[in-house]
């Protein structure tokens, strides 16, 4: 068994993913959050679904706060803190919010499928310098989350293999611009507490997650 300390191998899955997430932004310049990352990874594998007909980042995706997120991202984020392939800073946002910034720190092998690749930096491209709260909104317009929450399906796993076509997300991002920008707050990381709580109820979870990464390195 081997930590991901050790960079004389390849990570894949999930952590792979959330590098190359982080090294495309790196490039574009663009600033990642801890929910942009997850909201970007969850665009990112919506496309993937489209061209390649399956999953892609190796996340499970719910409906938790804030939209799709996956709290094994926060054992991958944990991970790669420690192993020193990212850097992670705790600052406030604009309105006094607790906001989680992830930059790459160094460059580690990573096995990402080469068309994955390429649209998660499209999707860094087209939204990497949207706010966290706009990507949020963003996310509720996509089939899954639709579907989530006509179902109120909060917790549930998301359905992202349903063989409906990725909407035109250019109308949307103008409509939401529109309401965001008469709204006078748009917190991007927004009240912890349920998180924390939502964080708390999922610990199994990311523990076997995080076995699993380790167990597979």
């Amino acid at each position: 068994m081997r930590s991901m300390a050790d960079t004389r191998f390849t990570l894949r899955g999930a952590p792979a993913a959330l590098v190359a997430l982080l090294a495309a932004a790196r490039a574009q310049g663009a600033v990642i959050t801890r929910t942009k990352a997850a909201k970007l990874l969850y665009l990112a594998d919506l496309r993937a679904v489209q061209a390649l007909g399956h999953l892609v980042s190796g996340v499970e995706w719910r409906w938790l706060h804030y939209g799709p997120f996956s709290t094994m991202l926060l054992a991958v984020e944990d991970d790669l803190v420690s192993a020193g392939v990212m850097e992670r800073e705790t600052t406030e946002n604009y309105y006094g919010s607790v906001e989680y910034r992830l930059r790459l720190a160094r460059e580690v092998p990573v096995d990402v499928d080469a068309q994955f690749a390429v649209i998660i930096e499209d999707v860094v491209t087209e939204y990497g310098d949207l706010a966290a709260s706009t990507l949020r909104d963003l996310t509720y317009q996509t089939p899954p989350m639709q579907e989530a929450q006509r179902e109120n399906a909060r917790g549930e796993v998301l359905d992202l293999l349903t063989g409906r076509p990725v909407p035109d997300v250019a109308p949307a991002l103008d409509h939401l611009q529109g309401i965001l920008d008469t709204l006078e707050r748009q917190d991007d990381e927004g009240d912890l507490a349920g998180l924390t709580e939502e964080i708390a109820d999922w610990a199994p979870y990311r523990a076997s997650a995080t076995r699993r990464l380790v167990d597979e390195s």
